[in-house]
């Protein structure tokens, strides 16, 4: 966790810098940079606080997640998995749902340290299937922790 909380300064840090020696970068940058990248100064700039931007909110829910794992905001729910949908184009989306909860994931989308079945083909989740499903809440969404298959009844 110190690992996200020292990163996410970085960030705002990086673009605090950039606005404030903009013009003497600027200089050196239209002196020695210009001619070889053949971009406008601040077309950079703008992309480089676009990246800061994005990397900073993707950082901040990744210290959500953490803060409730920590917190022992984890949710367990055991049954028989039903509703199971499986949608392959540009990559695997597969949903279910578990005594009323659903779970939905992205093989790409889905951060990696969520489960999203990628280590496995088609099958090892099927309808009528006992499992016990560890897993966070953020807004709508529920990433899975852990899922353990159980023998049937």
């Amino acid at each position: 966790m110190s690992t996200v909380n020292s990163s996410i300064f970085l960030y705002p840090l990086t673009i605090l810098m950039l606005v404030m020696s903009y013009r003497r970068v600027k200089v050196v940058y239209d002196r020695f940079i210009k001619q070889l990248l053949k971009l406008e100064y601040y077309k950079i700039v703008i992309l480089m606080v676009t990246c800061c931007c994005f990397s900073f909110i993707v950082l901040s829910q990744k210290r959500s997640l953490i803060q409730k794992i920590e917190g022992g905001e984890i949710y367990s729910v055991t049954g028989v998995v039903t509703n199971l949908q499986t949608e392959k184009a540009a990559s695997r989306e597969e949903s279910f749902e578990v005594d009323g909860i659903r779970f939905s994931y992205n093989d790409v989308a889905t951060p990696k340290y969520f489960f999203v079945n990628r280590k496995y083909q088609d099958g090892i989740i099927q309808n009528g299937r006992r499992v016990k499903v560890e897993y966070i809440k953020d807004n709508e969404k529920n990433f899975i922790i852990r899922l353990d298959f159980q023998a049937s009844k």
